[in-house]
């Protein structure tokens, strides 16, 4: 299934881009990078190495303990969800797809209210590859909804894992909303960082480049834009 959403990545990048640009204002080459590249890197390594590194594997034991055997063995954890944000609309949305997926997991992922409009379109071609590759499109759900209304995702005990991407302020919220039922989340948090500029001469020499790329910098990467975890217990 993922070789063949890859295929399909590669073959329509371009209305990807397009996409993704419409939706959250960025630039093709921007989307070209943050979203194409990385989610197609993403897939290639899971498609390469992501059966290695779910086998069972063994752990060291101490002295006390030198009549036992200690493994890890990997289980799908069942129905897992992601709340993620508008800065990367594709990679942010099918990344967490790709490992629940590869895991075993069925997923519902809430997409940011400010760029849903792209997301139905990503849910429509994973679907389309599980459905190719004869596996149920219903694995991978969609919620479109304001913030307020995430409550019901966030704290629904039918969940057994939580994926945040976006600002701390928020992941507050979320975690304790999560802690109502005791499930599990992982948070990769952005926000926006304190800069200083010098005022020696060369700096301001080139103080409209400097402000080009704090602003770049502002926009684009106002989250933290890449994400990687496997849904495993």
């Amino acid at each position: 299934m993922l070789q063949t959403l890859l295929r399909y990545i590669l073959d329509h990048q371009e209305e990807i881009v397009a996409a993704c640009c419409l939706d959250s204002g960025k630039t093709k080459i921007d989307a070209c990078f943050g979203e194409i590249l990385v989610t197609v890197e993403k897939l290639q390594w899971t498609i390469k190495h992501g059966e290695k590194a779910l086998l069972p594997s063994k752990r060291p034991t101490n002295l006390l303990m030198s009549y036992k055997s200690n493994t890890v063995i990997y289980e799908p954890l069942g129905v897992v969800a992601a709340c993620v944000s508008w800065n990367y609309p594709f990679h942010n949305f099918i990344s967490p797809v790709i490992s629940a997926l590869f895991s075993g997991n069925a997923i519902v992922v809430k997409p940011s209210e400010q760029t849903c409009w792209s997301t139905s379109y990503f849910l429509k071609l994973i679907r389309g590859a599980l459905h190719a590759c004869n596996h149920s499109p219903m694995l991978v759900q969609n919620i479109i909804c304001l913030p307020q209304g995430a409550d019901y995702l966030t704290r629904h005990p039918g969940i057994s894992h939580i994926t945040f991407i976006g600002s701390k302020d928020v992941a507050h919220k979320v975690c304790a909303s999560a802690a109502k039922v005791l499930t599990p989340v992982t948070v990769e948090l952005g926000g926006k960082d304190p800069v200083i500029v010098h005022d020696d001469p060369k700096t301001l020499a080139a103080l409209p480049d400097v402000a080009s790329i704090l602003l770049r910098g502002v926009f684009q990467s106002g989250q933290l834009n890449s994400f990687h975890s496997v849904y495993m217990h």
